[in-house]
């Protein structure tokens, strides 16, 4: 999974189309995830609030498992990211 994960991050940004690509895979595997899925993810993604409000859609989707996560399981760096993704999220809506 983690393959196909990277190959998709990877792609994302060549085409509207590979980056709906990207985020239905996510949207399809996130509840399977494990520590390397949501590194890959975390420096896959624009976290800015412009970023974010081009795929509100996206995000409004993966946020309630974003805030559902124990953030404690991740390392530092992953607990900022996912920390300031829930923080602009929040600015967003």
């Amino acid at each position: 999974m983690n393959a196909e994960l990277i190959k998709l991050s990877n792609c994302k940004h060549l085409s509207n189309t590979a980056n709906k690509e990207f985020e239905n895979f996510i949207l399809n595997h996130i509840q399977e995830f494990d520590d390397e899925s949501w590194n890959i993810l975390f420096c896959s993604i624009d976290i800015t609030i412009k970023g974010m409000k081009e795929n509100i859609g996206f995000w409004e989707s993966i946020y309630p498992i974003l805030e559902n996560i124990d953030i404690e399981k991740f390392n530092d760096i992953s607990k900022m990211i996912l920390n300031n993704l829930k923080n602009t999220y929040q600015k967003i809506t």
